[in-house]
């Protein structure tokens, strides 16, 4: 009888481990999309667009379906700016749009409108961070 209750307990104590480990995942994912603008990273591309970040994002029972105004890694142009903190600071913001499905029930959805639309091609002038940071 005590070998059993052991495997039983032992048992529970792995899929709360699991549930707690999954509601980790998830909990992270959506504070990245809706809370940092940023991408998913426990997730798998399904779907992508010529950005080649924008898309469907598949994770474990949760898809996040994105858009944004995202920039190659590899683009000469992007502008990356060190506070005096030495915190690096990405002036374009990644997701735009969002809406998240959790075991297929839309959870929450998202619309943003880009801060940086307005200039021209979509380029920051470093002064204009700087005034940004020093304001701050």
């Amino acid at each position: 009888m005590k070998k059993g209750k052991i495997v039983l307990l032992s048992i529970v104590g792995l899929l709360f481990f699991a549930l707690i480990t999954w509601g980790t995942l998830v909990i992270n994912d959506y504070n990245r999309v809706f809370a940092k603008y940023r991408k998913p990273i426990y997730t798998q591309v399904i779907e992508q667009s010529a950005d080649g970040n924008s898309g469907v994002y598949q994770g474990l029972g949760y898809t996040i379906h994105l858009s944004g105004r995202f920039r190659p890694k590899s683009d000469p142009e992007q502008v990356t700016v060190i506070d005096g903190k030495g915190v690096v600071l990405n002036p374009y913001p990644d997701v735009l749009a969002a809406d998240m499905y959790l075991f297929g029930h839309l959870l929450r959805t998202m619309e943003r409108e880009d801060p940086y639309a307005d200039l021209p091609d979509g380029k920051l002038q470093i002064e204009d961070l700087q005034g940004e940071n020093a304001q701050e």
